[in-house]
């Protein structure tokens, strides 16, 4: 049981990570006020994590909660590559429908990773009701421990880089909570993590809406970006 409380308290820090970090990611590729959209986010996805609790109970199985962990890890870092590579601009918003859908997109694809936290956490207050009290505990630690790490996190490196780390979180909470046939596969993805933060980290760059001062400016001839860096300021760039 002790590993399941572990695996909660990861898959919590690692999702109020992600919250937060997408605050700070759509203030810089879209607008500030778009951050606001995250919460609404994050409530689809944990109320569809009880509804399809609710329509499926066969789900509601303690030997799949490593597997919700992995798919919830795997989930971030895809979601979060989709959601950048997804062309919504809100200044077309004004005369290109296909904006309408593409927000839709970044509503499905962003409300995975919280789908799954959700039916995890679900599933063993559900099958360990007896023990809610720790299990909200473990639940709760682990979502003050994120919330705050994030802060100091973001200081640090911008926030591309929480949101691989809370990736990381989600397989590590899945390889402790896991049976054997389940951990090599979390192991690899632990590993492919960190090979692309040190091998191929414009992997995750943050694409920046063409509208935006700092996509203007480099449009004047011979500019030219040669450093970049993202704090409590928000993005910081150096031009030539």
């Amino acid at each position: 049981m002790k590993r399941i409380y572990l695996s909660i308290f990861l898959v919590s820090s690692s999702v109020l990570m992600l919250q937060v970090s997408l605050t700070r990611l759509f203030s810089i590729y879209l607008w500030y006020h778009f951050a606001f959209m995250v919460i609404s986010i994050a409530m689809l996805g944990l109320g569809s994590a009880g509804t399809v609790l609710s329509i499926y109970p066969r789900l509601k199985n303690i030997s799949n909660i490593s597997t919700y962990a992995m798919f919830a890890g795997l989930s971030i870092i895809l979601g979060y590559v989709a959601s950048n590579h997804i062309p919504f601009d809100p200044v077309k918003l004004s005369w290109d429908r296909m904006q309408v859908f593409y927000v839709a997109l970044y509503y499905i694809v962003l409300s995975i990773p919280f789908f799954f936290s959700g039916i995890l956490i679900a599933t063993v207050l559900l099958m360990y009701s007896e023990k809610s009290g720790l299990i909200y505990g473990a639940d709760l630690l682990g979502a003050g421990t994120g919330a705050l790490s994030v802060i100091l996190l973001l200081n640090i490196a911008g926030p591309q880089f929480t949101v691989l780390l809370a990736s990381t979180l989600c397989f590590i909470g899945a390889l402790i909570a896991g049976g054997e046939n389940i951990k090599p596969l979390t192991a690899m993805f632990v590993l492919i993590n960190l090979l692309l933060l040190i091998i191929h980290p414009e992997f995750i760059n943050v694409r920046i809406s063409q509208y935006k001062e700092l996509s203007l400016s480099l449009k004047y001839r011979g500019a030219e970006e040669i450093g970049l860096s993202i704090d409590e300021g928000g993005l910081q760039v150096l031009m030539a």
